[in-house]
């Protein structure tokens, strides 16, 4: 009879039979007619003049059946698989074609066969030590072969290749053919170090090597490959959860999805996000000969149908880098300085496989050779003003990388030096930085280096311009912020000329800034204090100008047109926090892009760009092509999870009175429903949902500030002016395109003498209606745009100092730690794939519980 596996249950001495591939046991009863003995049915002869075994079925029912009993089942598959990896062996290795090499094959055989015919055999042991004996001898031809393709082999490399094969006709160890690959190895090494070729000092050059990533491919992230450093953001990283929280959220490992002439062996390496922060995969090589060495590989850098994600995809060595594309497309102005460049000429293709050759001629000054892949997300370095829709920018995959030794060449050493000495001579003629760093260089900048200086001398110059270059560039970048805050506290101090503090605080400050400048003997960190007192002394003017019915000019890039914190480049990826705001993720501040991972948000998009071209009309009858409604640019994000968000900025010296904070919001629709969860703006202790109020009826996960916002209106529900209040917009699926205008949001509240303001924008991704966090990808996500603030008047509204409610007051609490848990209860240490539980550890003792989804 037949049952499923599910269905049976084994007991006592019953045999049992695998039919039909596995699908259900057989049950046979001890002696009845289909019971063979399976070791006695079957003969086992061997021809002693060839070493052949055959197996024989004594009848029939014995060929066609074979049983074993319940409790050995386990060491019955381990046993079939150690006859299956003695068969393929024999089938492959000694059934001819390997003539010469035949002895040697048949001796590793018989090795492993005495493991199996052994008396004292061990199921759970041995079947491994056989896969290893009979591998490690395959390893072993492998090298032979290898090395016999060698062209023009010394006289050394060919007597290790004879000692070799020697060697392989007879030893069978495991340890002993370790040792015996090793030698030959080593022999190799020597031959193509002698020969230039000096690969095999770089560890796992073609990614082979996969023990990083337990042995298999993936197409997730993975720790970094073995043999490899890898930085993101200037930062090393080791592991998947630091490369997570580094800022890549999608692909960063080893599989064999690459091709081309590029490509070696079976694996490539390669990276894939929405937004490709600063990335390098490198390694250096020590001990070295001074001179010009050749390192090459295979390097993708492709488009899609959505256009081009060419950015700055580069191999490198040393200083040297060599970009993959033609060189008109890069713009000079944006590539790194700090490298000497030269372009592959490769073509822009529409590929995620293709890999094409890429060669840079690498100096080495101080016998260390590093070498890998660099990029970025930096669209202006092809000319590029917006990202490609879909991601990926600077994207890349690489496989088989080669050195070469070429030997000392006074043109390429003379570049290297030459380079530098342009550059430096470029801020001595273009930019102001701290005197006492020019002084420092300016014997050097002053010298001329070409191909017949002494090598001592061009790599001694190189060493010092190399090392004082970053110093330069810092020190420049640090006056130039200086001399735009000189200029931004001068038109402030024209404009607000009749305040009090004008001539009292601001004058003083600017003049501070501007004696710095001048005499050029102040260091950044000095001007960071310098540029914070002239920000100051500004909003204070500034606190003082506002007049009543009129828009108070104290927010800080409101409209999203300064996109400094991103390269002034619209970006469809990931950036730093838009400037003038604080942005805070999962109750993590967060000042780059790189802290985001940490806080545990996964986004697509987070940056400031022009939002959609649309084509809609919104309830009012107004047509919209775009969806910013101030200059050109608006700020948003975007992910599969939306983490909880807050985007701030907090003013100090504002009179008295009743304000109003407008802006415009976008809250999309989405391929798999509404995304409306928690958008909202707010004002201290006031807050304003992008819904209807009826929207909310059945939502009961309601955030700190809401349940503040309406425990004030409980304490004054006569107030004219709600803490709690409702845009009033639907997004039903009716609505269509609609969701894709701009809406506006406006949320009037007092302030009290003194109080300081801290307004802005907060959502999640709870859905209001399942109290959960929202099924679709994306929900909670937004637009923002033009946010303004109207002081209506010095007249303070009723309700401003609601105080009597025990709800936590977010603004003065911080995050002192967070833990995640499954929903098992299993502590983790970065949140897992699925629902996970967030515990919040809040400065003043408590711990916020909340679930956050991670897909």
């Amino acid at each position: 009879m037949a049952m499923s596996m599910a269905q049976f249950t084994p007991t006592g001495d019953l045999r049992m039979h695998l039919n039909k591939n596995g699908d259900y046991f057989v049950i046979m009863y001890y002696g009845g007619p289909y019971y063979p003995d399976c070791k006695g049915g079957i003969t086992e002869t061997e021809d002693e003049s060839t070493g052949n075994v055959y197996f024989a079925a004594n009848d029939s029912t014995s060929f066609n059946w074979g049983f074993v009993s319940v409790e050995n089942m386990t060491a019955y598959l381990e046993d079939f698989s150690a006859v299956k990896t003695l068969n393929d062996y024999y089938n492959e290795y000694l059934t001819g074609g390997y003539e010469d090499f035949v002895n040697g094959f048949n001796a590793s055989f018989n090795a492993a066969m005495a493991i199996y015919k052994s008396s004292e055999y061990n199921w759970e042991d041995d079947p491994a030590k056989i896969s290893e004996i009979l591998n490690k001898k395959v390893n072993f031809y492998n090298a032979i072969e290898e090395a016999l393709y060698l062209e023009d082999p010394t006289p050394a490399l060919t007597q290790a290749i004879e000692n070799a094969k020697s060697s392989f006709e007879t030893i069978s160890s495991a340890s002993e053919v370790d040792a015996a690959i090793e030698t030959l190895n080593n022999a190799v090494l020597a031959y193509k170090e002698g020969t230039g070729d000096l690969t095999g000092m770089g560890k796992n050059m073609s990614f082979e090597d996969l023990s990083s990533q337990g042995g298999s491919e993936t197409d997730n992230i993975a720790d970094v490959p073995t043999g490899w450093n890898m930085f993101i953001n200037g930062t090393q990283v080791y592991t998947a959860s630091e490369i997570r929280n580094a800022g890549i959220a999608n692909w960063c490992g080893i599989n064999n999805d690459c091709d081309g002439s590029g490509k070696d062996g079976n694996m490539g390496f390669g990276i894939w996000t929405s937004g490709i922060p600063t990335f390098e995969l490198s390694q250096s090589i020590s001990g070295l000969e001074n001179g010009t060495y050749i390192i090459r590989a295979g390097l993708m850098a492709g488009a899609n149908g959505n256009g081009s994600r060419m950015t700055t995809q580069r191999i490198f060595g040393n200083l040297n880098s060599t970009y993959y594309g033609e060189e008109a497309i890069y713009d000079p102005l944006v590539l790194d300085a700090n490298e000497v460049y030269a372009f592959a000429s490769n073509p822009e293709v529409v590929t995620d496989r293709e890999l094409y050759p890429v060669e840079v001629r690498a100096y080495v000054y101080d016998g260390t050779l590093t070498f890998g892949v660099r990029t970025d997300g930096n669209i202006a370095a092809t000319y590029r003003t917006s990202g490609n829709s879909a991601g990926g920018d600077g994207w890349f995959k690489v496989d088989n990388f080669t050195i070469h030794k070429e030997g000392y060449n006074g043109e390429d050493a003379a570049a290297v030096a030459n380079h530098f000495i342009s550059v430096i001579n470029n801020y001595l003629s273009t930019k102001v930085f701290e005197k006492s760093i020019e002084e420092e260089v300016s014997s050097y900048v002053s010298s001329e280096i070409d191909a017949t200086t002494p090598a001592s001398d061009i790599n001694a110059a190189i060493i010092t311009l190399k090392e004082k270059i970053p110093l330069i560039e810092a020190s420049a970048t640090a006056y130039s912020k200086l001399l735009d805050a000189i200029n931004r506290g001068l038109d402030n101090l024209e404009d607000y000329s009749y305040t009090p503090s004008a001539e009292t605080v601001l004058a003083p400050a600017i003049e501070e800034g501007q004696i710095g400048y001048d005499e050029r003997n102040v260091d950044a960190t000095q001007i960071d204090v310098i540029i914070a007192a002239i920000d100051a002394a500004i909003a204070k003017v500034k606190s003082e100008a506002v007049q009543e019915g009129e828009y108070a000019n104290v927010i800080v890039n409101g409209s999203f047109e300064d996109l400094t914190a991103q390269n002034n480049n619209n970006s469809s990826g990931v950036e730093n926090p838009p400037v003038g705001w604080t942005l805070v993720m999962n109750g993590i501040e967060c000042t780059s892009r790189s802290d985001y991972g940490k806080a545990g948000a996964n986004l697509g998009w987070c940056a400031i760009n022009g939002g959609d071209g649309i084509s809609s009309t919104d309830e009012n009858g107004t047509y919209w092509d775009h969806q910013y409604t101030d200059g050109e640019h608006l700020w948003g994000i975007w992910g599969g999870n939306i983490p909880e968000i807050e985007l701030s900025q907090t003013i100090k010296g504002l009179p008295a009175g009743t304000y109003t904070l407008s802006c415009d919001m976008v809250v999309q629709y989405n391929w798999g429903g509404q995304c409306l969860t928690t958008q909202r703006i707010f004002a201290n202790k006031y807050v304003q949902m992008f819904g209807a109020e009826d929207t909310y009826a059945s939502f009961t996960e309601w955030t700190e500030d809401m349940l503040l916002a309406s425990s004030c209106d409980t304490e004054y529900p006569d107030a004219e002016y709600k803490h709690m209040s409702y845009a009033g917009h639907y997004q039903p699926s009716s609505e269509g395109g609609v969701s894709d205008c701009p809406r506006p949001m406006s949320l009037t509240f007092g302030l009290q003498e003194g109080e300081d303001l801290k307004f802005g924008f907060r959502t999640n991704n709870v859905d209001v209606v399942q109290n959960t966090p929202h099924p679709y990808d994306s929900a909670g996500w937004f637009k923002l745009d033009n946010f303004k603030l109207l002081y209506e008047s010095s007249s303070v509204p009723e309700g401003t100092d609601a105080t009597s409610v025990d709800a936590i007051n977010s603004e003065k609490l911080q995050v002192t730690g967070i833990e995640y848990y499954t929903l098992s209860s299993i502590s983790t240490s970065e949140p897992q794939r699925g629902i996970n539980i967030v515990k919040m550890h809040l400065s003043d003792g408590s711990v916020k519980t909340s679930k956050v989804l991670i897909k």
